[in-house]
């Protein structure tokens, strides 16, 4: 079974640091089977790309900031390797 991760990012404005968004999604043999998506406090208000992704500082003044949600993220494929693959001591 082929199993990868694809994920997106979206950003407030054009500062990379401004992440609004991050998005998850786990294929199996080429089919979507899980997908999650994590909305990010950039930590600023300064919104410039809400007309293509529709997030607004409103959205996500009360969310986790980035380090929160990488984690969250990390977490996610990390599990799911320990649960495939079995380690020998």
């Amino acid at each position: 079974m082929d199993t990868y991760f694809a994920y997106d990012v979206e950003t407030a404005n054009y500062d990379y640091s401004t992440i609004c968004q991050i998005g998850l999604v786990k294929f199996e043999d080429g089919q979507v089977v899980e997908s999650w998506d994590f909305l990010i406090n950039p930590q600023t208000e300064d919104f410039m790309f809400t007309c293509i992704h529709g997030i607004t500082y409103n959205m996500v003044e009360n969310k986790p900031t980035f380090n929160v949600n990488r984690y969250k993220c990390q977490i996610k494929i990390i599990l799911y390797f320990c649960t495939i693959h079995q380690i020998k001591v």
